[in-house]
């Protein structure tokens, strides 16, 4: 049978009045009231439940005072009968379930906003905020759109397991770790992806406040995260050997040359497999792609390899035929095409990297991180990252080649090329050499036609 007590913590002055709700004869949780007293006017033992003593001499207005303050905890405690007795079937009692009675309480019986649930926030958020979210000005893309939906509905999932009456004032750093671990062993995400997941699950938390709801003073602490990922690309000399293979079907001929389009002009297959003819502007005798990356609406200007113009001149100025109508499934036929043809090629050099392991039918499978031969990894992306590689090794400024893999800082890029500090220093000394053997040059040429 439920049972509640009201009691102390203080010998202060103006101590705060708790109250201890026992749903069960087990359990038994508490929250404090709105309420205060002076520790000499508490009977702890009345009806075994703790309540202000009976005054009778004193002020007129300290015995009013008392009067007022008995009779709101026994409307309180009423309250909190009333409404546990009528709380709904998917009600979990908790502390949190106890403060939010409290609070409508003393909300004059309004009860809590909606949006103040998680359940109910997140697919407001979804629907009513999300599609209207603008980067630079302008508005974010469908299909950054469509990423962010997914990240929504994980959370939304997790919340609904864990708790469907969680409030987004309760989503702090442990709630966070929680949602991590659930993305980890359930969901069987890579590391950087849930980084990102737990990054945007902060940014979609911290909008609430727009909303006028609370949120946990904790939110300011959760952090999204990466790890360093393999880098997979093709040298030249790679590409080379894939250039002069003889023996490839027809299909394989269009994801070779799909591939090198790919190598030389650094887009991401989601834009690669949108390139047309359409596409091409002539500037000043210059040929140049000029599109619209998906991801970041970024306008770029590729200028038009050699490589890229013979196939285009093989194929009467058209790129080569799509595989599909639909974007993803180009992405998963060119990554399987890429796979055969690196393998008939016989590059097996050994590169970090993962691969998608099931161990039956029905698992789910996850991404195992080991050193493989390179035509197991290879997929769609090593086309970006082998132009924006092999140019910045071929000495390119990065300034030249961000212009067209549309990276907006310097850092992201070399980030994403896995230049760090000590590779910066190895090109310092080799600015420094070549500094010294021009003035060399310059001040002894007779010495320098002799070396």
């Amino acid at each position: 049978m439920a049972s509640i007590h009201f009691f102390i913590q203080s010998k202060k002055d103006n101590s705060n009045i708790y109250v201890s709700f026992a749903p069960t004869g087990e359990r038994h949780f508490k929250r404090k009231t709105r309420e205060t007293i002076n520790p000499i006017y508490w009977n702890a033992e009345v009806q075994r439940k703790g309540f202000p003593k009976n005054i009778h001499s004193g002020s007129k207005e300290l015995i009013q005072d008392i009067q007022v303050l008995k009779e709101k905890l026994i409307a309180l405690e009423s309250f909190i009968y009333k409404q546990y007795n009528n709380r709904e079937s998917d009600d979990i009692i908790t502390p949190h379930w106890l403060e939010e009675v409290i609070t409508v309480f003393y909300n004059n019986g309004e009860k809590i906003n909606d949006l103040e649930y998680l359940k109910n926030y997140l697919p407001h958020y979804k629907q009513n905020i999300l599609p209207f979210r603008l980067y630079r000005g302008q508005r974010i893309s469908r299909r950054t759109v469509q990423k962010q939906s997914t990240i929504i509905d994980y959370l939304l999932e997790f919340v609904l397991k864990k708790n469907p009456k969680m409030r987004v004032s309760q989503y702090g750093k442990t709630t966070s770790n929680q949602f991590e671990r659930f993305l980890r062993e359930e969901k069987l995400l890579s590391d950087n992806t849930i980084g990102k997941y737990i990054k945007y699950s902060k940014t979609i938390l911290k909008d609430a406040i727009n909303e006028n709801i609370k949120v946990n003073p904790q939110l300011n602490e959760i952090r999204g995260f990466t790890v360093p990922t393999p880098t997979v690309i093709l040298t030249n000399e790679e590409l080379d050997i894939i250039k002069d293979l003889k023996v490839l079907t027809d299909y394989l001929q269009i994801s070779r040359d799909w591939l090198i389009i790919g190598c030389y002009t650094g887009q991401r297959a989601g834009d690669l497999f949108t390139m047309n003819s359409n596409m091409i502007l002539n500037i000043n005798g210059k040929e140049y792609i000029n599109i619209t990356q998906s991801k970041t609406g970024v306008t770029v200007k590729i200028p038009l390899h050699r490589e890229v113009k013979n196939i285009l001149d093989k194929r009467n100025g058209e790129f080569p035929p799509l595989y599909s109508d639909n974007i993803e499934s180009n992405k998963t036929l060119f990554n399987k095409a890429l796979k055969n043809i690196c393998e008939i090629a016989q590059l097996d050099r050994e590169v970090k990297g993962r691969v998608y392991v099931k161990s039956n039918e029905e698992d789910k499978g996850q991404f195992i991180h080991d050193v493989y031969p390179l035509y197991e990894v290879i997929s769609s992306h090593v086309c970006r990252r082998t132009f924006a590689t092999n140019n910045y090794k071929n000495g390119i400024p990065s300034q030249y080649i961000m212009s067209v893999t549309g990276h907006k800082t310097e850092r992201e890029f070399l980030q994403y090329i896995g230049v760090d500090s000590s590779d910066l220093s190895k090109h310092m000394f080799e600015f420094w050499e070549n500094i010294e053997s021009k003035e060399t040059t310059k001040k002894n040429p007779k010495t320098a036609q002799s070396l």
